[in-house]
């Protein structure tokens, strides 16, 4: 059983591992985020933002920001390296994420996941529902008051 290391994401921790997030970025075809998207800072961008290493190497991560004003908590960055994936690594990044959030006054958790986003299935499992799917990235929510609710607890 891999022995996973969950770190919480600062721009100091990004910066040092810059060169890792891009790495595993560069594996999607669909992704468009740039060095300047990773280093832009957003208000509540660190504040909850995970990483998940395993011997020392980042396999993951989830980067995610505040909206204070619709009391939300957006996923902008969900991504594993591609040697890891299919192994549960990535349903264990996203339940420490989750239970990183319990106690936040958050009300709920979104994101944007394209079509053919194999992930699609596991934001499902875990009671994500897609809101508006009119085009080919699917809009989806998590009630902050359902965590724990889904198919597959965190």
């Amino acid at each position: 059983m891999p022995v996973f290391k969950f770190i919480p994401i600062d721009q100091e921790y990004l910066k040092q591992h810059l060169a890792d997030f891009i790495r595993i970025k560069n594996d999607q075809a669909l992704d468009y985020w740039e060095e300047s998207h990773f280093l832009q800072d957003r208000e509540g961008k660190w504040a909850y933002s995970l990483a998940l290493e395993e011997q020392g190497q980042l396999r993951g991560y989830i980067i995610a920001s505040v909206d204070h004003s619709q009391l939300t908590v957006h996923i902008h960055k969900f991504m594993m390296a591609p040697e890891v994936r299919g192994k549960g690594y990535g349903t264990q990044l996203f339940r420490a994420f989750l239970r990183r959030l319990s106690s936040a006054p958050y009300r709920d958790i979104s994101l944007k996941v394209h079509e053919s986003n194999r992930a699609k299935h596991l934001y499902e499992r875990l009671g994500f529902i897609t809101l508006d799917d009119r085009s080919e990235y699917h809009f989806m929510k998590r009630e902050h008051q359902s965590m724990g609710q889904g198919t597959d607890q965190p």
